[in-house]
C-alpha cells in the first residue's frame, strides 16, 4: 500500500508532457517523502505496513526534522522536505484513505502537526538569515567614511580634470554628499 502511494505521488506530480526537470522535480518529492515513510517507520513491526497507520506517531513525526538537521540539512532543505511530506499526507488523505486506516480526523492532527513543525522550522531559517546579515553588516564601513570620500572627492576631482571652480555648487554632487 505504502509504495502504491508513493508512486501514485510521483505520477501526480508528473506533468502531462514533462521536462527532463518535472521528472526530476517528481523524483525529488517522491524521494523525500520515502525519506520520511522510513523514518516513520525504523520503530514499527513489519505488519503495520499494511496500511498507513504507522505514519499516527507524533513523536517520531516531531523527531524528523531534528534527526535531518542532526544530518546537515540545510534548514531550507529541512523545509522542502517537511513540505513535500506534508503533501504526501494530503495525497493520501485525498485520494487513497479508505486503504489507509486512517480516519480524517487523525489526518487533520497530522498535517496540523507538520504545519506546527514548518513553522519552527521558518523561525530557524529566519534567525540563521539574520545571523547572515549582521556579519556582513560588520563587515561594511560606517556611513561617515562615504560621506568624508565624496566630500574629498567633490573637490579633488574637479580640480584633476580642471572643468569646475566651485564644485559644491553642482546639483548632483550636493544631493549626494547630503545622501551619504
Amino acid at each position: 500500500m505504502v509504495s502504491q502511494a508513493l508512486q501514485d505521488y510521483q505520477e501526480f506530480h508528473t506533468v502531462s508532457e514533462p521536462t527532463r526537470k518535472d521528472r526530476e522535480n517528481a523524483r525529488l518529492r517522491k524521494s523525500h517523502t520515502t525519506r520520511f515513510v522510513f523514518h516513520m517507520h525504523q520503530k514499527c513491526p513489519s505488519n503495520w505496513f499494511v496500511n498507513m497507520k504507522f505514519i499516527y506517531n507524533f513523536h517520531q513525526i516531531r523527531q524528523w526534522p531534528v534527526v535531518l538537521l542532526s544530518q546537515k540539512y540545510t534548514t531550507t532543505s529541512v523545509k522542502n522536505m517537511m513540505l513535500n511530506a506534508s503533501g504526501f499526507i494530503a495525497h493520501v488523505k485525498a485520494f487513497h484513505s479508505e486503504t489507509s486506516g486512517l480516519t480524517n480526523a487523525q489526518f487533520d492532527r497530522i498535517l496540523l502537526q507538520f504545519k506546527k513543525l514548518q513553522k519552527d522550522n521558518s523561525r530557524r531559517i529566519k534567525a540563521h538569515q539574520q545571523t547572515v546579515k549582521w556579519n556582513k553588516s560588520k563587515l561594511l564601513r560606517p556611513s561617515s567614511d562615504y560621506r568624508t570620500f565624496m566630500h574629498i572627492a567633490g573637490y579633488r576631482v574637479p580640480r584633476l580634470t580642471g572643468v569646475f571652480t566651485n564644485p559644491v555648487t553642482i546639483p548632483w554632487l550636493k544631493k549626494s554628499l547630503t545622501m551619504v
